[in-house]
């Protein structure tokens, strides 16, 4: 996008609590569907494929950004830089979505958090690589340290443009 020679960056508003309730509701449904790397949808999902298209099932006219292009879809590490509103952890609220990752470049992984379990630890829903049978799943991931070599990184609410 231009505007008087420069680009403009698209104008972005975070979804409303009854757009990600509905979101989650609409990825708990695809438990036990199967994990494929860079799958959208509807049958086979990774993991940033399960988040954009659960909400677009109840949000279908969402935009995201990857810069300031205006995208129908976007991965794992481009919702982090481009397309979320960032969270305190002691704000975070089911339909956030987690990020998680294995390398200090860019964000490898992230679900829709569904609640905390014990301190320190969160439940979230998500297309994992990491079961016998690679598939969307609830699973727990700790605040702090690691797991299965990957660390968390923070929370957001997702945001679209408009």
């Amino acid at each position: 996008m231009i505007f008087n020679g420069c680009l403009k960056v698209p104008d972005q508003i975070i979804l409303d609590p009854s757009t990600v309730k509905q979101a989650l509701e609409i990825a708990i449904q695809q438990i036990g569907k199967p994990y494929v790397f860079g799958s959208r949808g509807p049958n086979e999902f990774d993991c940033s494929g399960l988040i954009v298209w659960s909400y677009k099932q109840v949000y279908p006219k969402l935009k995201l950004r990857i810069g300031n292009r205006l995208v129908d879809d976007a991965n794992i590490d481009e919702l982090w830089k481009y397309n979320i509103h960032h969270v305190d952890n002691r704000e975070i609220k089911p339909g956030d979505i987690m990020f998680i990752t294995g390398n200090k470049k860019t964000i490898t992984h992230g679900g829709l958090f569904l609640r905390w379990i014990e301190q320190g630890s969160f439940e979230y829903i998500n297309a994992s690589s990491y079961y016998e049978h690679e598939k969307v799943v609830i699973d727990t991931f700790p605040l702090n340290g690691t797991k299965r070599d990957q660390w968390y990184i923070g929370a957001g609410r997702l945001k679209t443009s408009y």
